[in-house]
Order: structure tokens, then sequence, then C-alpha cells
């Protein structure tokens, strides 16, 4: 019951305005105790592709959706790999090619899916872990970054680039050998 009620409320076509929420908890005693972006966070804690994503507080946010994209992009400085990436051409040559060619995978770190680098031949992605709601999930990310580009660019450009990565099972083999991208299932 709660996967299917995180889906629906993280549907592009389903999303309630953030003021909305904001006003109900305010309603409630809990208000000052569990501020509206800890309190969403905690409640879709283990549905958000593996990550640990943090707050952005230099974005408003315009609903439930609009917030987990804020938070996923993170405010990390350090995410050149992704950084307006979607408008770069031709595509770079997939997880299988770079690996015939060198370059090395590494396993990034949880809290920014935004933050990846290639540095001395590493090409260091944080992981995504595919969950019972991860394709909805991401359907719908990318839906809205692509409707709401002008600060979702490092989405976007997320999103390009895993698109360029792979390209066959063997991409998706390697990068889940590396812990990068894994498959995962909530027995609930």
């Amino acid at each position: 019951m709660r996967t299917a009620l995180i889906t629906d409320l993280l549907l592009l076509e389903n999303h309630l305005p953030w003021r909305v929420f904001n006003c109900l908890l305010h309603l409630t005693s809990e208000a000052d105790k569990f501020p509206l972006p800890k309190l969403t966070l905690k409640y879709f804690e283990g549905y958000t592709m593996g990550t640990y994503p943090q707050a952005n507080a230099a974005l408003e946010n315009k609903h439930l959706l609009d917030f987990l994209g804020n938070c996923l992009q993170g405010s990390s400085a350090e995410s050149a790999v992704f950084e307006n990436y979607s408008q770069r051409r031709p595509s770079i040559p997939s997880v299988t090619e770079l690996d015939y060619f060198g370059i090395r995978f590494k396993l990034g770190g949880s809290n920014d899916v935004c933050n990846g680098t290639f540095r001395n031949g590493f090409l260091t992605i944080p992981p995504l872990s595919v969950q019972e709601n991860g394709e909805s999930l991401f359907r719908n990310l990318r839906a809205y970054a692509q409707l709401e580009p002008s600060n979702k660019s490092k989405l976007i450009s997320y999103f390009v680039l895993l698109d360029d990565l792979i390209k066959c099972e063997k991409d998706l083999a390697l990068l889940n050998e590396k812990e990068i991208i894994a498959n995962f299932r909530h027995d609930r």
C-alpha cells in the first residue's frame, strides 16, 4: 500500500502544491518538531533511487516531485560531468566501449545523483538503485525536468548521460558489478 501511495504522490499528473502540504502540516501539532522538507525526506526514504538526498534550501519547491528533483540534483559545486551535459553532442560511447578503451568506473557518494566526476581515467558515478517505484520515479522526474529545464539542468544532464552510457545488458552488468546500479526491491 505504501509503495502504491508513494508512486501516486510522485506522478507528474498528481502533484499537489507544496504550500498545500505545508498548510496541512501547520494544522497539526507536529509542525514545529518536523519541518516539511525533513518530514518529506523521511517519508520517501528508501524510495529515492538508493540515494540519501538532502533538502536544498536555496530552491523553492512547487510540489513533491519538484522537491524530490531539487534534492536529488543536490547543491554540490563539484558536478562537472553532469552540468550541461545534455547540451553537448555527439554522445559519448557506452560503458562497455569506455571500459574497452581503459576508462574505469568508480562508485561515488550517495547523497547527490548528479555529482559525478571524471579524473585520471576514472568516471565516478553516484549509486542508483532501481526499486519498485524506480521506473515510475525515473520517468516522472525526467518528464518534469524537461518541462522545467531552468532549474533542472543537472537532472536532465544526468538522464541524458545514463541514456548514452547504457546501450545494452553488458553496459548495465558492468555498472552493476561496480555497484553503481543495483536492482533492489522492498519486501513490505
